[in-house]
């Protein structure tokens, strides 16, 4: 019952912009066509190449992604919980013969096994509870075929407007039944779930990458809506996650974590990671990238088939762990080294 609620919450907080299905309601935001255009190219020109490729674009909306998804993929299917909005992307998309449509909640859409290449979401996650968040994702790694890509999008600790007040269309009285979570804990979720299918395969998430969203760092100062890649590989010989032992770690134990590191961190003027890398994002993607082992073909392999440009890749694992020992002895912290070996990725988009 309590999930039902919730998820009426969810519709009755969207049904209020379904008579506006125009850019501004599907962005939130007043001032949405300064920046869509913008926008939408950041999120487009990270995902890989689609051309005869199936995708589902899931929350789709009026369909300000489906057109271009629709125009290199085979075929899309476009759903979004909302009548209206569908209306709206039908219209839009009429002379288009590759898309079908569908009017549904994202938690309830059912979908063969291995039938998609690519799961496209874009402010999705936030919509739903953590349980339901968890759910979507193990569907979700049903649904792609083997190598295929799930993206994902998030308003992360704060809505996309950030601090301007005068641009969002956030009610200043309704409740806002969003949830903008830690950038941290969707990460460590992917990285985290392991799924086993019908024929007794084991898969995992691993995570392409992680990064802010161009746009709303130049335009808003506003670093924290962070887009993910992350492809379904094998995983052999690691055991399936449970719901539950992960919801709990979504729920309780990774967003204590991450609170306690901010309690600490909160009134410091820098980082250890600020001491390898102070590049502003301009048309550039800096990464600061934890590895396992060192291999540089792969990394600037799987960046090329993500569609980045100009890849420099550099070895700062020393620097890295000199950093990172300096800011510990420093601040009189007690924790461990993260023990990792770091690439310095640069890339254009």
């Amino acid at each position: 019952m309590t999930a039902e609620v919730r998820r009426d919450s969810f519709k009755t907080f969207w049904d209020k912009y379904s008579d506006k299905p125009d850019t501004n309601s599907m962005m939130l935001n007043q001032t949405a066509q300064d920046l869509e255009a913008s926008d939408r190219a950041d999120i487009l020109s990270s995902l890989p190449h689609l051309t005869n490729k199936d995708v589902v674009d899931i929350g789709a909306g009026i369909g300000r992604f489906t057109t271009v998804l629709a125009e290199t993929a085979r075929w899309v299917l476009s759903t979004d919980f909302i009548e209206s909005f569908i209306e709206k992307n039908q219209e839009r998309n009429a002379h288009m013969g590759n898309i079908s449509y569908q009017i549904g909640d994202a938690v309830h859409l059912q979908m063969d096994e291995k039938s998609v290449d690519l799961v496209f979401t874009n402010w999705l996650m936030m919509y739903l509870s953590d349980r339901e968040v968890i759910e979507f994702l193990l569907n979700a790694m049903r649904w792609l075929r083997a190598d295929g890509y799930i993206h994902l999008r998030e308003s992360c600790s704060e809505p996309s407007t950030g601090r301007l007040k005068t641009a969002t269309m956030h009610s200043a009285v309704d409740a806002n039944p969003t949830h903008y979570r830690f950038s941290s804990l969707y990460i460590k979720l992917l990285r985290a779930i392991r799924y086993g299918d019908s024929d007794g395969k084991m898969w995992k998430f691993d995570v392409q990458w992680s990064c802010s969203v161009p746009t709303y760092i130049r335009r808003c100062n506003n670093w924290r809506q962070v887009h993910w890649l992350t492809k379904k590989v094998p995983a052999v010989g690691d055991e399936e996650t449970s719901v539950d032992d992960l919801l709990n770690l979504f729920s309780q134990i990774w967003p204590a974590e991450q609170k306690t590191w901010d309690e600490k961190l909160d009134n410091e003027k820098y980082s250890w990671t600020d001491k390898i890398f102070s590049n502003a994002i301009d048309d550039e993607v800096v990464l600061l990238e934890p590895v396992s082992g060192i291999d540089e073909t792969s990394v600037r392999q799987r960046m090329t088939t993500c569609g980045f440009k100009n890849i420099t890749i550099v070895d700062v694992t020393q620097e890295s762990l000199n950093a990172e020992v300096s800011f510990i002895k420093d601040h009189n912290l007690d924790v461990e080294l993260s023990g990792c070996n770091y690439l310095l990725i640069k890339a254009s988009l």
